[in-house]
């Protein structure tokens, strides 16, 4: 008599592995396989499976090998049972048949049978295989059975199961050393919600577009048609990779941000998930465009939409012989700067040398070509001044801080304030800097000490004539006395009121002081040509945040909130729309009015800094 130890295995998703054993007492025989005929000498196993010498039945019996020693039989990873009909054969197979060991070690296990997949589920599973010749198979967790056993001794390769959502993995373990670790191999867990008939994993991530075409008809040049937009839906059943959305034309403007939009090189798409790429048509030239939006994902594929519109010449851009000039402010391209919340931007005389501040200071030398960052520490920077040549800048953020040497070193200077606007004559001794809720402070040394000057305002913007001895400055409100425009003609020793009560965002002065200009929040833009004495309302109203003058004051650039840009070449008393719907939050112009600069803020679309250059009308 022999007394095997028995173990079962209950597999339950929620609380693990329950396992236990106990001893099963047999009947004599010599082979352990369950074979059909009984083995004839001590250690010699049974041969194929079928009905045993005992009356029992085994399932996927194989032939056992002969022990050398008859220490142990040779057997299979054949299923015993009742006598009878031979039972369903569970997730993973059983084992084949031994082969012949030696030295009456253990026989060396089968090859497993190929496991049928079960329901969905993430985990590994367990042996559907059992490697011994007795008692009941475990039962196996659903999804992701692993390949059924070899018998006891050195392992068989068993042939991995098929889990539902999971992949099937062909091959099995290693085989090892008789006396070695049954082998087996799994099929890998599905993926969580992913749909898979059983058996077989999903299709894999395929990528659509829809529409295929956009068509933006006519645009005038240097403005922007309305934006158009395309969705991107995952049509397979396994996730996609990064999605990748370029346009190959520079006229067709690929914008994202918002909360469905496709982020290029970022969004992923789940089976059937859908994202949103938004296009922009900005024609640089009065000519018909075409183009193609490719998407494109690994894994994914790629797909294309066709894109077209025509730019149409300005009317305002037509010289006199029906040509159309691309003057300043019709088209605007974007620099190499990277995105960021731009806050103020200034140039230099020429409009070669560009400062400009978002957390960091950025200096250009070409025009917008490159841009080297400056400041080394992230601040609050709020505003931006440059004298004619470039070299002598000034910058505030809760300190003053001015530059000699076109922004390589900044020294710091002032004491610690709510800056929210700077300005410096054309040769960079005189400085002026306002602060919201306190007063105007003056400088005649390059801002080495200062002078407060005024009375306390919520100041939001300060501009300075070429020489420094005319001022303007614009407040906002939150005082008794109200919120106006102020001007000094004496570098800031004394201030008058001029204006109404108004919400005044941002102000400007050409180069000898007379012709002032400033917007207002939620209002309007008023030019003065008299220094500030008078005022007259221009363009329509708007939440304007920014403008600018060339040296003569003839020429203009505003930017608003969410809307465009505007310039006027008859000093504000006309207006075109320029540009797109962006946070304009700063504007500036060269002496002459060829070259403009805005740069963009806080807004759902990332911010930039954008150049136009040409003639003036």
């Amino acid at each position: 008599m022999r007394i095997r130890p028995m173990c079962w295995f209950l597999s339950l998703t929620a609380v693990g592995l329950l396992a236990g054993c106990y001893n099963l007492t047999l009947a004599p025989y010599t082979g352990d396989g369950g074979g059909q005929n009984a083995g004839t000498g001590p250690g010699d196993g049974g041969s194929g499976g079928g009905v045993g010498s005992d009356g029992y039945v085994s399932v996927g019996g194989g032939a056992g090998g002969t022990s050398s020693a008859g220490l142990v039989d040779g057997g299979d990873a054949g299923v015993r049972d009742a006598p009878g009909a031979q039972p369903d054969v569970p997730m993973g197979g059983a084992g084949g048949a031994g082969t012949t060991s030696s030295g009456g070690a253990k026989s060396t296990g089968g090859i497993g049978g190929t496991g049928v997949g079960g329901g969905t589920g993430s985990g590994s599973g367990v042996d559907a295989g059992v490697p011994d010749a007795s008692g009941p198979q475990p039962d196996v967790p659903a999804g992701g059975a692993r390949g059924g056993a070899g018998g006891i001794g050195g392992g068989g390769a068993g042939a991995g199961g098929k889990a539902t959502g999971g992949t099937t993995i062909s091959t099995g373990g290693t085989p090892q050393p008789s006396g070695g670790i049954a082998s087996s191999s799994g099929g890998s867990s599905g993926s969580t919600g992913g749909t898979c008939a059983a058996g077989s994993c999903g299709s894999p991530a395929t990528l659509s577009a829809s529409p295929l075409s956009l068509a933006f008809g006519s645009v005038t040049t240097g403005q922007s048609g309305s934006a158009q937009s395309f969705s991107i839906t995952n049509t397979g059943q396994q996730t996609s990779g990064a999605i990748t959305v370029t346009s190959d034309n520079a006229n067709f403007v690929v914008q994202t941000g918002g909360a469905f939009d496709c982020v290029s090189g970022t969004t992923t798409l789940a089976p059937n998930a859908t994202c949103t790429v938004h296009v922009v048509f900005l024609p640089t030239l009065p000519l018909a465009s075409t183009g193609t939006v490719t998407l494109s994902a690994t894994p994914g594929g790629s797909a294309g939409v066709s894109i077209s519109g025509t730019g149409v010449c300005p009317a305002d851009a037509l010289d006199d012989a029906g040509t159309c000039v691309p003057y300043a402010g019709v088209v605007w391209t974007q620099t190499s700067a990277p995105g960021a919340n731009w806050v103020s931007v200034a140039m230099s005389s020429d409009g070669t040398k560009l400062v400009a501040a978002s957390d960091y200071i950025y200096t250009s030398g070409d025009s917008g070509g490159t841009w080297t960052q400056r400041s080394t520490a992230s601040q609050a920077w709020s505003s931006v001044a440059m004298s004619s040549d470039g070299t002598k800048l000034v910058a505030a953020s809760d300190y003053i801080y001015t530059s000699g040497d076109f922004g390589a070193t900044w020294t710091q200077q002032g004491t610690s304030n709510a800056w929210s606007s700077v300005a410096m004559s054309s040769d960079g001794t005189k400085l002026v800097a306002v602060a919201s809720g306190d007063y105007i402070y003056t400088s005649a040394d390059s801002g080495a000490t200062w002078t407060q000057r005024g009375s306390s305002h919520y100041w939001t913007s300060v501009a300075s004539s070429s020489d420094g001895t005319k001022l303007v400055a614009a407040a906002k409100g939150g005082s008794a006395t109200g919120p106006y425009i102020y001007t000094s003609a004496d570098s800031g020793a004394t201030w008058t009121q001029r204006g109404t009560q108004q919400f005044w965002y941002s102000v400007a002065s050409s180069s000898d002081g007379t012709k002032l200009v400033a917007v207002v929040w939620d209002g309007y833009i008023y030019t003065s040509g008299d220094s500030g004495v008078n005022w007259t309302q221009q363009g329509t109203q708007q939440f304007w945040l920014s403008v600018a003058s060339s040296a003569d004051g003839r020429n203009l650039v505003a930017g608003s909130d969410s809307y465009y840009l505007y310039t006027s070449s008859d000093s504000g008393a006309n207006w075109t729309q320029r540009g797109t719907s962006q946070h304009w939050k700063s504007v500036a112009s060269s002496a002459d009015g060829t070259r403009l600069v805005a740069v963009s803020t806080n807004n759902i679309y990332t911010p930039y800094i954008y150049m136009s250059t040409g003639p003036v009308p």
